[in-house]
């Protein structure tokens, strides 16, 4: 098993007990050298106690992993407000604000509805409420977004 799905299941199984969700595990090569990046969620959203918490636990573990041979830094964090996220991650985004991009334009709106084929965003056009439906296999990226 490599490396990073060892830390990915570690994450995951700390995260549970914590009643938080890993939302992304990766290393990247950075100016202050390699670091493990570490995204988090919560339902009720990511909080600082969350974080620390989560950090105390793991960073411990993952100093016995003999594979990690190598200086790294640790970077546990939430994903941020304004992240991308995968097509399948729409069910749980009923109500949020999002940018879905497809083949021709993209729209902001609330996310109303989503099922096996397609996705409906309440938004506006030209100052006047409307709903679109897109098809999920047209969809090329989603964003949250903060609504002002």
């Amino acid at each position: 098993m490599e490396v990073l799905e060892k830390i990915k299941e570690l994450s995951e199984s700390i995260a549970k007990d914590l009643n938080l969700k890993v939302f992304k595990v990766y290393f990247a090569d950075e100016e202050i050298g390699k670091v493990l990046h570490i995204e988090l969620t919560k339902e009720s959203g990511i909080d600082l106690i969350s974080v620390t918490s989560f950090t105390q636990i793991i960073n411990p573990k993952l100093d016995e992993f003999t594979e990690l041979d190598y200086e790294y830094f640790l970077d546990v964090s939430s994903p941020g407000a304004e992240r991308f996220v995968e097509v399948d991650e729409l069910p749980n985004l009923l109500n949020e604000f999002v940018e879905i991009t497809d083949e021709k334009e993209a729209i902001l709106g609330t996310l109303i509805e989503v099922n096996d084929e397609d996705v409906t965003i309440k938004h506006f056009v030209k100052g006047r409420p409307t709903k679109t439906k897109i098809l999920i296999a047209d969809i090329k990226s989603v964003q949250l977004r903060i609504k002002f």
